[in-house]
């Protein structure tokens, strides 16, 4: 159809059925033609799982057109085709919800994650789940970034070389467990995704795909149907190639939030901090050290202590037999004894262990210990991040998104935010900040994103799938 997937906004997108030059059943079309070409097959990215039956996501692309007809469209993404992230159920849609993992591929959940049923309200077409390192990055406490027994190795369409021999957030990965997510909008299998994210496993693959992503304020959208991690950490958002399409996703996911009046694509009025970059580095385990990489970009424990009883619960929203009558796994310790009897499967040579499961089976921890842990390190962290803002007159912060920014957000409570900023010359990857604004400050981070967009322009696509070189180095 000669749509440049790689590079239109949900926005734009939503302008071509309106002059007739496209209808919503065309472009789920041709963004599953897309995946055909690419998820698999072409650059062969391993971003999605699975897609939903073809006829099923038409037929609700063509009940979009004749509400646009009819001018009487549900809102601004209606119309619009989105992938998710393999952790929300989805069994309306007719595809598995996995979290990666053998253990729940063929299982039905009995209802929608809540966050499912907000997209479907607000007209979007979900075409497809995304790949993501398994159960959120806890089945391994090594395992590298955005592989599961299920859909394999993610890739990134930035990076020149293969994922090899690499830390679990190395320089070649996609980083983070929401990395089929970042990879699918940045590869153009869809506009938007959602992801989800305990402790960065949004923002840092959202960094990796040149992406604009967020996760929100924990608290502030409704996680039921989706695979926790820590209750008390995990919050879900969006990555998209503009603020505005984020914007518009954030809007459906927190209740309608109207973000719009903050896009303003102006620094006038706002205040930035920014933390020094030799300081915020990433430890050499988590990245490998590259000291031209770090010139060139200079310019919580106890997460695991309620893993078990959060994950054992969102098992129990799960049909009791699973496909060919094999039986739903319902505790850890049968998901640890699943991973064993199918080791060919769960842990293959590139990734034989499943020391993060047996970490949350072992925790010792009391829930009086952690419970005050957890407040002692949210009073703390709340305290440090509002005494610099207030010191230094300042309304967010940003720093590097590759060092413990999303950390420190996490520790918090509070959202956090990436944005694009450039691409390392050594292998192409893409880098970008992070934006903190204190609970439920999202608007003060669309702020900044819109002034961002504003000053450094879009955001270049992936050279691999563009057919063409873009300058390496920061936007300019």
């Amino acid at each position: 159809m000669g749509l440049d997937l790689l590079r239109l906004s949900a926005a734009q997108l939503q302008n071509l059925p309106k002059d007739g030059k496209v209808t919503s059943e065309q472009l789920v079309a041709t963004y599953l033609n897309q995946i055909d070409t690419h998820s698999i097959e072409g650059a062969c990215l391993h971003a999605v799982i699975s897609t939903a039956p073809r006829a099923q996501v038409l037929c609700k692309a063509r009940e979009s057109d004749t509400r646009r007809k009819e001018g009487g469209l549900l809102g601004p993404m209606d119309g619009i085709p989105i992938i998710i992230k393999d952790t929300l159920c989805t069994p309306t849609l007719s595809m598995d919800t996995t979290c990666g993992s053998f253990a729940l591929q063929g299982a039905k959940a009995k209802q929608n994650a809540v966050v499912v049923d907000l997209l479907i309200k607000a007209g979007m077409i979900i075409i497809a789940k995304t790949i993501l390192t398994e159960l959120g990055g806890m089945k391994g406490s090594m395992m590298t970034s955005g592989w599961s027994a299920v859909g394999g190795q993610t890739r990134s369409p930035y990076v020149r070389g293969e994922v090899a021999n690499a830390p679990f957030l190395g320089h070649s990965t996609p980083c983070g467990s929401s990395s089929g997510s970042a990879v699918g909008v940045a590869a153009g299998f869809a506009p938007v995704s959602i992801g989800t994210e305990t402790d960065g496993s949004l923002v840092q693959p959202a960094t990796r795909a040149a992406l604009y992503g967020m996760k929100a304020t924990p608290g502030s959208v409704d996680t039921v149907g989706i695979q926790p991690i820590s209750p008390a950490f995990d919050s879900v958002g969006g990555l998209a190639k503009t603020p505005e399409d984020l914007a518009n996703v954030m809007s459906i996911l927190q209740g309608q939030k109207e973000y719009g009046p903050y896009l303003r694509g102006s620094w006038k009025g706002l205040r930035v901090g920014f933390v020094d970059p030799n300081l915020w580095q990433p430890a050499d385990f988590v990245v490998e050290p590259n000291e031209e990489f770090r010139e060139q970009t200079k310019l919580i424990a106890g997460l695991d202590h309620d893993f078990k009883a959060s994950l054992e619960e969102y098992f129990g929203l799960f049909e009791e037999e699973t496909r060919l009558g094999k039986k739903m796994v319902r505790t850890l310790e049968e998901l640890i004894d699943f991973n064993s009897e199918l080791k060919d499967l769960e842990l293959p040579p590139e990734q034989p262990d499943q020391n993060g499961l047996l970490e949350a089976l072992n925790n010792q921890m009391s829930d009086e210990r952690y419970k005050q842990g957890l407040e002692i390190t949210r009073s703390r962290t709340r305290t440090a991040i509002q005494k610099s803002l207030s010191e230094n007159g300042i309304d967010v912060i940003m720093g590097p998104a590759d060092a413990r920014i999303a950390s420190v957000a996490a520790a918090a409570g509070y959202p956090v935010a990436t944005v694009p900023l450039g691409f390392a010359d050594f292998n192409g990857r893409a880098f970008g900040m992070n934006i903190i604004a204190p609970a439920d400050h999202e608007h003060e981070i669309f702020r900044v994103m819109s002034a961002w967009e504003n000053t450094f322009g879009p955001r270049e696509p992936p050279p691999i799938l563009a057919g063409d070189a873009h300058s390496t180095g920061v936007y300019v």
